[in-house]
């Protein structure tokens, strides 16, 4: 079975909801479903499968990245969610 990405997107962002992070993430990761690979999915379902505690500290990542701060330790995910938000 094949999902589109609409599809994987709401499943995405149901797990996110689901794994009690805020509505906003939850938001960002709808958007973030059209750039990531396989690979990152499949990390991403993991990390929400242990309560999303690699997505919790992306906000601040994200906020930093938007004020133009190099950040040496960032997420690789990070890039890919500024990104989605424009």
């Amino acid at each position: 079975m094949t999902l589109s990405r609409a599809e994987l997107a709401a499943l995405l962002m149901k797990a996110a909801r689901g794994a009690g992070l805020p509505l906003a993430l939850a938001e960002d990761l709808y958007q973030v479903a059209a750039y990531v690979t396989p690979d990152d999915v499949q990390d991403l379902t993991e990390d929400l499968a242990q309560g999303g505690p690699r997505l919790a500290t992306l906000p601040t990542d994200l906020d930093a990245i938007a004020c133009g701060e190099r950040l040496p330790d960032i997420d690789p995910l990070a890039p890919v969610f500024a990104a989605a938000r424009g």
